[in-house]
């Protein structure tokens, strides 16, 4: 049986999964990365790829916490699946432009990237800062 959640909001389900499945590709490139080098953990300079890969890891693993969070609020306080899960896919899509381009085609990705958390932080923004100023009045 399918949880009531997914049920409701597959596209941001989908969403959220192939978000966290990408950032799992940036842990093997890393990888394949360190093993083509010969760099061994914990060691982490000395050749530009691995240098790349691992910057391309960190910065994603950094966004994962905002976006996911940001694409759950504004899907379940507008109960809006496809605007929402939609601009989740947007994000995605701009992450994976953002890991092919890494570093000289990098900025129009990662601006794309930050403009979906903004939008995702303005829809659920709109539909709840109403209510807690509704509640405040109380």
């Amino acid at each position: 049986m399918v949880h009531p959640l997914v049920q409701q909001y597959p596209i941001t389900t989908l969403a959220s999964a192939s978000i966290v499945f990408q950032y799992m590709t940036t842990l093997l490139k890393v990888r394949k990365a360190r093993l083509d080098s010969g760099i061994a953990p914990p060691l982490q300079v000395g050749d530009k790829r691995l240098d790349i890969a691992l910057r391309v890891q960190m910065n994603t693993l950094e966004s994962l916490p905002s976006i996911l969070t940001a694409l759950w609020l504004s899907s379940l306080s507008s109960e809006n699946d496809k605007l929402c899960g939609s601009i989740g896919l947007i994000y995605l899509l701009a992450r994976i432009g953002y890991f092919f381009g890494y570093p000289e085609r990098r900025l129009l990705p990662f601006n794309i990237c930050i403009a979906s958390i903004c939008s995702l932080l303005g829809i659920t923004c709109y539909y709840t800062v109403p209510l807690v100023l509704k509640n405040i009045r109380k």
